[in-house]
């Protein structure tokens, strides 16, 4: 996790697993707790729809997808959402 100017940030792959965990550790490790998850991940190539290649087109959806189920999946287990949301 950076720090500049007082702002905190990560730079992962939110498709990957591991990458998407490695987000979640360094805010609890930092803040100690996880109050609002915003998923603002985007995939996206300027290019015309018929110009844009399958593979693009693949990328884009596993950011926007996959990303956004893993970030969920993992925001929702941490034990400060489950305290938050009253779950367990």
């Amino acid at each position: 996790m950076e720090i500049i100017g007082g702002v905190s940030y990560f730079v992962g792959d939110v498709r990957q697993r591991e990458s998407a965990l490695g987000a979640v550790k360094a805010c609890m490790a930092r803040y100690g707790r996880l109050d609002i998850l915003v998923n603002g991940a985007a995939g996206n190539f300027l290019a015309k729809a018929g110009e844009l290649s399958l593979k693009g087109f693949r990328t884009v959806l596993e950011i926007d997808t996959v990303g956004t189920f893993n970030m969920c999946e993992l925001f929702l287990s941490s034990a400060s959402a489950v305290e938050l949301c009253g779950w367990g």
